[in-house]
């Protein structure tokens, strides 16, 4: 059964945020302990035609009509390259527009976004799909049957997919469960905030070893309650949950046992953290555990008061914020339903600067909003420029079905848009450049990402993507670093790159100390 699976081929493809990241880790884990050969490098046009693969997983983003027009491109791809394939769609877009992807092809299924941690089962179900399509008498078994000449085990498994969906996973037992279980049961810890609310159930997808990724990751929230006017995430995950922080603490504390020294904690909205809230949750990590940092992936601007602040100041806590900002006027801001207002920021802003030396703070801003005037934007631009932030995400208003804003009147013409986001990622990169330079004969800590032919980079403290060198621009060669991946080191910055600054990418050189 096992040597059948590892023959077979599962490929992951992911759109979209941070938490879809780690989600799709976590199914590529659970995939890959069964003996299946996971691939998560994206698929392109030059990609070549395989029947090897027998299941494509695509983790789908519905932020923006755009994000989903690209999981449509990615699926169609995917039904090109590899005929011998069903494609499973999961996600926000697969929870809400489901009907309309089903209708793409006969190889598709369709696995809601809040049923995505069944996920976790599916591996199960997939080798027992494959024992009962394969010959047991025949050497050839599954590949004999996995070609492009005949389809009818991707339509089998597309079909029964279809039927099954989530139930049809929990059928199929994972051998492995209970001692994964027993693994992440809470451990003891001093000051154990008492729990307030009951823990989600949206969290089986965590993995404590990562294929693609060299720094783990850690969903400890998924969901929200804020019902802004432009967004359907809420929609789509549904209401806030929380892992419970005793759970939360074993996980982190079996990620510092493996070695790693760094560990992001993420969720749709971070300060929608139940049991003791965030403020709660980052003390009560920090008096438990004693080498790994923490690293925050997104707050709103309206909770980075004193409190919390002084749980930021930490040493274990990264220099590293994204604020989720969206605008700078205070009338696109009350039109969006946001829970805050423009001073907000700039105090949040005031007080991470205060607390930590040199943080690299990052924004969403999102451009066009209906009613949205030439005023408003330039509101919008003082404050980006006020804040100086490091990067600015800078995003054009879509509107989204089933929002409020979908059906507002007063749209921005669409060059006015175009015009607005060009303003702000060339702000962007001319800040991100100042910022680099700014870091340029400094030293940082430093986590070292997984091996690429020609390439050894790493990422700071701050928020450095860096490339290290061996000498004068030479890239550090394999033979030396290639095992380096997930550990932590020390690099100055030695340089900028001077041929572009390109989306997130930072483009600068930096040296082992």
């Amino acid at each position: 059964m096992r040597d059948q699976a590892q023959k077979s081929v599962v490929r992951f493809e992911t759109l979209g945020c941070k938490l879809n990241q780690i989600e799709s880790e976590g199914a590529a884990r659970a995939f890959a302990d069964r003996g299946f050969d996971c691939r998560m490098a994206g698929v392109a046009a030059s990609s070549p035609v395989d029947t090897d693969t027998v299941l494509c997983i695509v983790n789908t983003c519905t932020v923006t009509a755009k994000a989903e027009q690209k999981c449509r491109r990615m699926i169609r791809l995917l039904l090109e390259k590899y005929p011998a394939s069903a494609v499973l769609v999961t996600g926000c877009y697969a929870q809400l527009d489901g009907s309309l992807l089903l209708a793409m092809d006969d190889r598709i299924a369709v696995l809601g976004g809040k049923s995505k941690d069944a996920l976790v089962k599916l591996p199960a179900f997939l080798t027992s799909f494959i024992d009962r399509r394969t010959d047991s008498q025949s050497p050839a078994g599954i590949q004999a049957e996995n070609t492009a000449q005949n389809v009818s085990f991707p339509l089998a498994l597309a079909d029964e997919l279809r039927l099954g969906d989530a139930k049809s996973f929990e059928d199929a037992r994972e051998s492995d469960e209970a001692g994964k279980t027993q693994r992440l049961k809470p451990v003891f810890a001093k000051s154990v905030p008492a729990p307030v609310q009951k823990a989600g159930t949206t969290f089986a997808l965590s993995t404590d070893t990562f294929l693609q990724h060299s720094r783990p990751s850690l969903k400890i929230q998924d969901g929200c309650n804020s019902r802004c006017s432009y967004c359907r995430i809420c929609l789509a995950r549904g209401s806030s949950v929380s892992l419970d922080p005793e759970t939360v603490l074993s996980r982190v504390l079996q990620l510092e046992k493996m070695g790693h020294r760094e560990v992001v904690l993420t969720g749709v909205n971070l300060g929608q953290y139940g049991f003791s809230g965030i403020t709660g949750l980052l003390g009560f990590l920090l008096d438990n555990t004693k080498a790994i940092s923490l690293r925050l992936s997104s707050l709103h601007p309206q909770i980075v008061d004193e409190k919390l602040c002084a749980v930021l100041a930490h040493e274990r806590v990264r220099p590293h914020f994204h604020l989720s900002v969206q605008s700078g006027s205070n009338a696109v801001l009350s039109a969006m339903k946001r829970p805050y207002r423009s001073q907000s920021v700039y105090t949040a802003v005031e007080n991470l600067r205060r607390i930590k030396k040199k943080p690299f703070i990052a924004c969403d801003i999102i451009a066009g909003f209906p009613g949205e005037t030439q005023a408003d934007f330039n509101k919008t631009l003082e404050l980006c420029r006020t804040c100086e932030f490091s990067w600015i995400h800078a995003f054009p208003f879509s509107p989204r079905p089933g929002t409020e804003a979908f059906s507002m009147k007063n749209a921005v013409r669409a060059s006015e848009v175009k015009n607005r986001i060009r303003e702000l990622s060339n702000l962007a990169l001319a800040q991100k450049k100042a910022y680099i330079e700014s870091c340029v004969g400094k030293d940082f800590k430093a986590v070292v990402e997984k091996y690429r032919i020609g390439q050894l980079r790493a990422v700071t403290e701050n928020f450095l993507h860096v490339q290290i060198q061996n000498g004068a621009r030479e890239p550090a060669p394999a033979s030396k670093y290639e095992n380096l991946g997930g550990q932590e080191v020390f690099l100055r910055i030695d340089a900028v790159h001077e041929s572009g600054l390109h989306g997130e990418e930072c483009e600068a050189f930096a040296s082992f100390i």
